[in-house]
């Protein structure tokens, strides 16, 4: 509507949205992974008593090489002198 501030409009919005969504409990999703994990079991999909990593979608394997840490320099990041980094994200 026209003569309302943003945080008026926001407002309204929000409002409007309110009865549209449903909140669930922080729990729930934890117990539908445990549903559907039983569920695959029941299926024949995972063998009874088999542990998954569920980001991997896998069996979880065990680490064949010890984790160390860098020995030489690879690369190098330069900064602007204004610049103030305070995190830095690294893939190989």
């Amino acid at each position: 509507p026209k003569g309302t501030s943003r945080e008026g409009r926001r407002a309204a919005l929000a409002q409007q949205l309110a009865a549209e969504v449903c909140e669930a409990p922080p729990s729930r999703l934890v117990s539908l992974v445990g549903q559907a994990l039983k569920w695959q079991r029941f299926q024949g999909m995972l063998p009874p008593g088999s542990r998954i990593d569920l980001f991997r979608d896998a069996a979880p394997t065990h680490m064949r090489e010890e984790e160390t840490h860098p020995t030489r320099k690879s690369r190098e990041v330069s900064f602007g002198k204004k610049s103030n980094p305070e995190i830095a994200a690294f893939s190989p």
